[in-house]
């Protein structure tokens, strides 16, 4: 193979790194706001909230908002790693010495997976805020019964 082709496409391959960097970080940055705005608005709505007759659909419809958060990072991470296969292999043919380690590829994965667990976090703070709910307008129900 040619080698200024390889050391283009190595060059699109780091390029591809940033941008999957920039797209973790502005995920993770607007996902933040809008499912802390999301728990802010049920905390402070849950009277209403618990006493829906659409409050089943509502939880199991955030759940799964939730977890597609999670799933995203899963994808940027595995995407990170097959890039970094992909570059090692460019770099085998460019090189005999296959000891080469991308700082970036760790970082960005490193980040990706921490930004991912505080959706997992976010996830179980959203399951035990339904139970709660749920739990606390099944006491109100019963204190309120005529018997």
């Amino acid at each position: 193979m040619n080698p200024d082709h390889l050391i283009a496409l190595l060059q699109k391959k780091l390029d591809f790194v940033t941008t999957l960097a920039n797209i973790g970080m502005t995920w993770w940055v607007s996902s933040v706001v809008f499912c802390g705005s999301i728990l802010a608005a049920v905390w402070v709505y849950r009277k209403e909230v618990a006493s829906s007759p659409l409050f089943v659909w509502l939880a199991a419809g955030l759940t799964y908002f939730f977890l597609s958060i999670v799933v995203f990072g899963i994808f940027i991470v595995c995407a990170v790693n097959h890039l970094e296969t992909q570059t090692h292999q460019i770099l085998s043919y460019l090189t005999s010495n296959e000891s080469f380690s991308f700082i970036e590829f760790a970082t960005v994965r490193y980040g990706m997976v921490i930004g991912t667990t505080s959706f997992v976090l976010v996830t179980v703070a959203w399951v035990a805020l339904c139970v709660s709910i749920r739990r606390h307008e099944a006491t109100i129900g019963d204190n309120t019964s005529p018997n």
